[in-house]
């Protein structure tokens, strides 16, 4: 029983190993095609590996590529970035001119306006040019016709000119001939000088005997004598006494003995200037011309003469500058004009104040030369 056991037991085993083994053999079977499905799949990976291989190259080629490309789009985009900038900043001046553009618009059309006004002004001036310079040409023809006046007047006046030059010269003759004279009567003055001295010395010495006749006259008249016979002295004319400020020079005249007497009586003091003895009261002094008193004084006993203007004495008979007489006679003539300038001048002037024309007549009459003369009337 046992061994029916055993090999009902070795049996299934067998069944069973068997069954393994055929299972066994059916996979080795599935195993092999399956080693060859693997080995084929396999080989198609390899071709895929092969394949993938070459993708990866040409991949990593186009990568390389792609590196390059997305470093020129980087490039590209910051120039871009750089253009956008650049056009913003392009945008913001366009703006900017824009404005400005519209500001220079509005600052044409008012200059436009200016203008239009100032056209319209051109137009209202030149119309007045036109009226002035048809005054002008008017105008013009008058000048023109004063031109000719002025140029037929320039041409009178050169005659004119001419003939005073030619007067002038004669004039120039005549003051240096004067002046030749003015030497003489210099000398003549000196001569006058010194003859005045020494005719205060007769006069000095006249008094003296004045007045030892007056005492002796005095003795006797306190000692009366027995009807003794008269004696008279001869008749002395009296002559008009000259002031010493009429003239610089004074002419020896005849002097009474009461004149004499009186004017001994008067002090006398010394000039200043040339030490000549003059009369205390008197405004100048005869010999040198020297004035011994104010102006105050001497132009309160100074008049102008009527002939020509001068200063002089307010007791003068004649004018010591013209010859004018302050003292006219009735029947004499006033004035009579000079033959040469026909300047009014006193009727017994020696020459003529103005031209220096000498009019003869009487030759004791002192002459004056023009230079002087022309001095006082211009002051």
């Amino acid at each position: 029983m046992g061994d029916t056991e055993l090999d009902d037991v070795f049996q299934g085993i067998q069944q069973k190993l068997q069954q393994k083994a055929e299972e066994h053999r059916k996979r080795e079977a599935a195993l092999g095609a399956r080693e060859e499905q693997v080995q084929q799949d396999q080989k198609d990976l390899e071709a895929q590996r092969t394949t993938v291989e070459e993708q990866k190259e040409s991949i990593e080629s186009r990568e390389k590529g792609a590196r390059a490309h997305e470093k020129e789009l980087q490039q590209t985009e910051r120039n871009l970035v750089a253009r956008e900038q650049q056009f913003e900043a392009t945008k913001q001046s366009a703006l900017k001119a824009q404005e400005n553009m519209k500001v220079r618009e509005q600052e044409l059309a008012r200059r436009q306006a200016e203008l239009v006004n100032r056209e319209e002004e051109l137009t209202a001036r030149e119309h007045e040019l036109a009226t002035m310079s048809g005054e002008i040409a008017g105008r013009r023809a008058e000048i023109l016709d004063r031109e000719q006046e002025a140029i037929r007047l320039l041409e009178q006046q050169k005659s004119t000119l001419e003939q005073q030059v030619q007067k002038g010269q004669q004039l120039v003759d005549r003051e240096r001939r004067l002046h030749t004279e003015e030497g003489s009567v210099t000398s003549s003055r000196q001569k006058l000088v010194d003859d005045q001295r020494r005719l205060v010395a007769k006069e000095r010495d006249l008094l003296a005997r004045e007045q030892e006749l007056m005492g002796e006259m005095k003795t006797a008249a306190a000692n009366p004598l027995p009807a003794p016979s008269p004696v008279f002295a001869p008749p002395v004319a009296p002559v008009a006494r000259v002031t010493p400020a009429a003239a610089p020079v004074v002419t020896p005249m005849a002097t009474p003995v009461a004149a004499v007497v009186e004017a001994e009586e008067k002090p006398e003091i010394a000039c200043p200037a040339c030490g000549t003895m003059v009369s205390s009261d008197a405004v100048m002094c005869f010999a040198c011309g020297h004035r011994l008193q104010d102006d105050e004084t001497v132009e309160a006993s100074e008049i102008k003469c009527p002939s020509c203007g001068t200063m002089i004495s307010a007791d003068a008979v004649m004018c010591y500058a013209c010859g004018h007489k302050l003292q006219e006679e009735a029947g004499e003539a006033a004035e009579i004009p000079c033959p040469a300038c026909g300047t009014m001048i006193s009727s017994d002037a020696v020459m003529c104040y103005a031209c220096g024309h000498k009019l003869g007549g009487d030759t004791d009459k002192k002459t004056v030369p023009v230079k002087k003369v022309l001095k006082k009337k211009v002051v």
